[in-house]
């Protein structure tokens, strides 16, 4: 059985999900007795880091889908107390039409990554769902190598204009005179964070996982097979 206190030994190693078996261990006269048993296989150093690095674009992402979902509303306040100051109060204001407007930006730029990890993107799936499941694991491979392609030019041409704005210390012109990178660097900033997601996506999609699968040592739903031996 498994011990509750695992040694030092197998702590340096990992529990497979699937790689469950029965294993006779005893026998007294016509009965056997069989006990559940689990591979304990080596953990490569390269997968541990591989899965970290994917877990880690997850939860980068998820951070930035919960701030722009505070800067929406943000953006619903400020637009809220202008109309309020300027209709009600006859106090317009002089910062919220353009406050509102930077966080609008940023918040939709930095929930692209968010959205693509939860696949909530607008997608046409009529002939996908059609195919296969082979043929569709490697549609959406494609579909996803092609999203990050389009990411990786929109952030070497977007990061070059931010650049430019941040080096020649252009700014909007308007009553607050914002620096114009700021609302520039959103753009790099969103397609980097999709970039990141398209390509652990496609990890996936190749590894054949999910974002959500279960712990290594949940054990299999039971079933009416046994094995009469390793």
């Amino acid at each position: 059985m498994d011990s509750p206190n695992p040694s030092p030994y197998e702590s340096a190693y990992r529990v497979e999900a699937t790689p469950w078996r029965l294993v006779k261990y005893r026998r007294e006269g016509d009965h056997a007795c069989y006990f559940k048993q689990k591979f304990i296989v080596p953990a490569p150093t390269s997968a541990v880091a591989d899965k970290t690095l994917l877990r880690l674009t997850d939860k980068i992402n998820a951070a930035l889908g919960a701030i722009a979902t505070w800067l929406f509303v943000a953006t619903g306040a400020m637009l809220c107390w202008e109309v309020t100051g300027r209709y009600v109060f006859n106090a317009p204001t002089i910062w919220a039409a353009e406050l509102s407007q930077l966080a609008m930006i940023a918040a939709v730029f930095f929930s692209l990554g968010e959205l693509q990890r939860r696949r909530e993107h607008i997608n046409v799936s009529l002939l996908r769902d059609r195919l296969p499941p082979a043929a569709r694991r490697v549609a959406d491979f494609i579909a996803l190598g092609l999203v990050a392609a389009f990411s990786a030019v929109i952030v070497f041409y977007g990061g070059a204009i931010a650049l430019d704005s941040y080096r020649a210390g252009s700014s909007t012109g308007t009553i607050l005179n914002l620096p114009r990178w700021w609302a520039e660097s959103a753009l790099p900033v969103g397609f980097s964070l999709l970039l990141l997601q398209s390509v652990v996506g496609m990890v996936r999609v190749f590894a054949d996982t999910d974002a959500d699968t279960a712990d290594a040592d949940t054990p299999p739903a039971p079933t009416n097979k046994t094995t009469d031996g390793p």
